[in-house]
């Protein structure tokens, strides 16, 4: 057998349910180039379809609710106190180890295991993305999207400090063997590349999470619009639920009757599931969301494609609230340029949204982005409505709000290396000199212009932000909650 029929087969043994389903190549899957009604080049999306590997099918018509497959947590692999067969007992790498580091590390340590190998061996050898440490200074400063590449930047710093401590774990070689830590080195990166863009997250109904590799679930490719599956857990008492809104798992007699007292063997017959939330058609390639409401930002960090056009894409306009009050008070002067906002009390008033989103979201909230149709946070128009109440009482505060964003808009346009017509114009005469990596980010800078252009062009306008979290609507216009 080949390697796809060795890991399906291996799952299978493991206890996965894969009767519905087929893995095999997706490179002209009609997913592999979505429609993108708000850029619609023909170009658009060669870097996907080109980059683009296996994926999974339906065997068989599936209706919505229905579930489409099952994977035991016997065969996943998870961190130190997780119910999978692989990683229970496993301790950190290092004190303070991210939940991502602890997870690379028993991926990492499953490499000279003969049981898991057909899995490990189905993984991508090499992963080519920003974070993998495969891109150099150069290629990843072509994404001109300063909190993405600083985004990048820190991630492969902090990589690089655990180097040392991963090398110092090793057991049985000499610590001055430069070819051993480097090769070792290459797989930390390849693990850690593998648990960021593979890895999925569960919530269960205490509000606990867990993070963990879902063999063959993590073949599923991702879709930013109508995913056809989400993933859920259900354990041995078919006490199942969803990370997010969709139909519950339906009820069979068989689970009814699965009860134990033995809450240690209880764990063990738990299991992830992939639930239909809507109707498949035999043949289709089923596709899930890796990251529902996500911007571009993740996907092409750590998982080296763009997928098309997504509705929840954003970009930071500012990094702060702060930022954006301190941005304000020099961008808006009197008449003889001297400043008319007092940026000490502009701080506090930004700090006073800041406490206000807190409260209302529970957290950080992304209050310094913007969005396709002009989706941004009320606490960023709210702010520029106070401060223009200040300086500009008879004008219409959220007509200058608008106009303070669009301001910002030009500001940001003309900061960039190249234009968006400059992109286009590389992206349609790209030949085979274009690498991909430079298709990549080149099409991913033109979509965040892309937003930035909209909100210039009055397609965008505040009085129809949303607090993230909300959809965006492809077409003109995308509004959200209105403002009060």
């Amino acid at each position: 057998m080949g390697v796809t029929d060795d890991f399906v087969a291996w799952c299978e043994a493991k206890g996965a349910d894969l009767s519905k389903v087929e893995l095999r190549d997706a490179t002209g899957s009609p997913v592999t180039r979505p429609v993108d009604l708000l850029l619609g080049a023909e170009h658009l999306g060669r870097v996907d379809a080109e980059i683009r590997g296996r994926g999974v099918f339906a065997r068989t018509a599936v209706s919505k609710g229905d579930v489409v497959l099952s994977v035991p947590y016997a065969a996943c692999i998870g961190t130190e106190g997780l119910r999978c067969g692989a990683g229970r007992d496993q301790p950190p790498p290092f004190e303070g180890a991210s939940a991502a580091a602890r997870l690379a590390w028993t991926l990492l340590s499953l490499r000279s295991d003969a049981d898991w190998a057909p899995y490990l061996v189905a993984l991508p050898h090499s992963l080519d993305t920003p974070t993998s440490g495969a891109w150099s200074r150069k290629e990843i400063a072509e994404l001109q999207v300063a909190d993405v590449i600083a985004a990048a930047a820190m991630t492969l710093a902090r990589d690089a400090r655990s180097v040392p401590m991963i090398v110092a774990r090793r057991d049985g070689v000499d610590e001055k063997d430069a070819a051993a830590d480097e090769r070792l080195s290459a797989d930390w990166a390849w693990a850690l590349s593998c648990v960021r863009s593979r890895a999925i997250e569960l919530e269960y109904p205490n509000g606990a999470t867990q993070s963990f590799l879902v063999p063959f679930v993590d073949m599923l490719n991702h879709a930013h619009v109508d995913p056809a599956v989400a993933w859920t857990s259900e354990d041995a008492h078919r006490r199942g639920h969803l990370n997010r809104d969709g139909p519950q798992p339906k009820k069979t007699d068989d689970e009814d009757s699965v009860a134990t007292e033995d809450e240690e063997l209880q764990k063990d017959l738990g299991k992830v599931v992939l639930i239909a939330m809507r109707d498949i058609s035999e043949g289709e390639e089923i596709t899930i969301s890796y990251d529902e409401g996500a911007p571009t930002d993740p996907f092409v960090l750590h998982m080296g494609f763009i997928g098309g056009h997504n509705p929840s894409d954003s970009v930071e306009i500012f990094k702060s609230l702060r930022a954006a009050a301190a941005w304000f008070a020099n961008a808006f002067r009197g008449v003889d340029g001297e400043l008319v906002v007092d940026v000490a009390k502009a701080n506090v008033i930004a700090d006073q949204f800041v406490k206000r989103e807190r409260a209302t979201y529970g957290g950080e909230s992304h209050h310094a982005r913007l969005g396709w149709g002009g989706r941004v946070s009320n606490a960023l128009v709210d702010m520029f409505e106070v401060f223009f109440g200040q300086i500009m009482p008879e004008e219409d505060p959220m007509d200058m709000a608008t106009h303070a964003i669009r301001v910002r808009c030009e500001e940001m346009l003309a900061s960039f290396p190249t234009t968006a017509g400059d992109d286009m114009e590389a992206l349609e005469s790209a030949g085979e000199e274009m690498s991909a990596r430079q298709k990549l980010a080149t099409e991913f800078r033109l979509r965040k212009k892309a937003i930035l252009q909209h909100m210039l062009e009055g397609l965008g306008t505040t009085e129809g932000a949303a607090e993230e979290g909300d959809e965006a609507k492809e077409g003109d216009e995308a509004k959200g909650e209105e403002k009060k």
